[in-house]
C-alpha cells in the first residue's frame, strides 16, 4: 500500500454574485481499491461539544458512503457521517456519535452537485442540529447525552472504520470529492454556519483546520485544486 503526504496552500477569490473559494479537494475514485485519506495527527482534546462542516460531492448512484469517520480503540463510531445516494439525488444523511445514531434524515441534492454539510452536537441533552447548504435541516435530542468524544483516535475520510483503520467496506465508501473539512470544539451559531457555507467565515476549525492539517492518501485517493460554489443553492 502506497501512501502520499500532501501539504496545500489555499487562495481565495470572490465575485459580486456569489462567493467562490479556490482550495484543494480530495477525490476518492469509484472503484474497488478502497481509497481513503488519513489525518496525520488526531483530535487532541476531549469534546463535549463540536461543530463539523465539510463540502462533498458524489459521483456514483445507489450507495451509502462514509465521508468522515473518527474511531478510538473503544469506539469505532466516535463520529461518523454517512451520505446516501439514490436515483440521481443525495437522498439522506445519517450521523453517528459514540456508536449512537440519528434517524435517517431526508434531503434532496442532485448527483455530482456539491453539498455543504454541518453538524452541531452537544453533550447537554445530546442535542444536535444538521445544516445543509447553510440552512437548518433537522434538530434533535437524546444523541449520546453526557458523552465525550475521546482524543487520540484515527480520522479517516472516504471510508467507514469498523476497527481503527481496518475493515473497510466498498459498499460504504465515499465515491466522489471532499473539501474544506473543519472541526470546532464548540457550537457555531446558525449565522456562523451560514457564513461558513458562503465562504465568509474567517476562522477555520480550531480542532481540524483544512488549511493547516496534512493528509496521507491511500489506494488511489488524489488531491487537486477546486473552486467551491459558495452560497449557490
Amino acid at each position: 500500500m502506497k501512501s502520499f503526504t500532501i501539504v496545500v496552500f489555499i487562495f481565495c477569490t470572490f465575485n459580486v454574485v456569489y462567493s467562490s473559494k479556490k482550495t484543494y479537494q480530495i477525490t476518492f475514485p469509484a472503484d474497488d481499491a478502497l481509497p481513503y485519506a488519513k489525518l496525520l495527527g488526531t483530535i487532541d482534546r476531549h469534546l463535549t461539544d463540536f461543530t463539523l462542516c465539510h463540502w462533498s460531492r458524489i459521483n456514483s448512484n445507489n450507495f451509502k458512503g462514509a465521508t468522515f469517520s473518527y474511531a478510538v480503540p473503544t469506539n469505532d463510531n466516535g463520529i461518523l457521517v454517512m451520505l446516501d445516494q439514490q436515483n440521481q439525488t443525495i437522498s439522506s444523511v445519517q450521523f453517528y456519535q459514540n456508536n449512537n445514531k440519528t434517524e435517517v434524515i431526508t434531503i434532496g441534492v442532485e448527483k455530482s452537485k456539491w453539498i455543504h454539510t454541518c453538524i452541531v452536537w452537544s453533550s447537554v441533552e445530546g442535542s444536535w442540529n444538521l445544516y445543509i447548504n447553510g440552512k437548518i435541516q433537522q434538530t434533535g435530542k437524546g444523541l449520546s447525552p453526557d458523552a465525550t468524544v475521546l482524543p487520540n483516535g484515527v480520522l479517516i475520510l472516504g471510508q467507514d472504520q469498523d476497527l481503527i483503520e481496518q475493515h473497510f467496506d466498498k459498499t460504504q465508501a465515499h465515491k466522489g470529492q471532499m473539501s474544506e473539512v473543519n472541526l470546532w470544539d464548540h457550537p457555531l451559531t446558525p449565522n456562523d454556519i451560514n457564513k461558513v457555507y458562503n465562504c465568509e467565515y474567517k476562522e477555520e476549525g480550531n480542532v481540524i483546520s483544512w488549511n493547516l492539517v496534512t493528509w496521507s492518501l491511500y489506494n488511489g485517493a488524489r488531491v487537486s485544486l477546486v473552486t467551491l460554489p459558495c452560497g449557490e443553492d
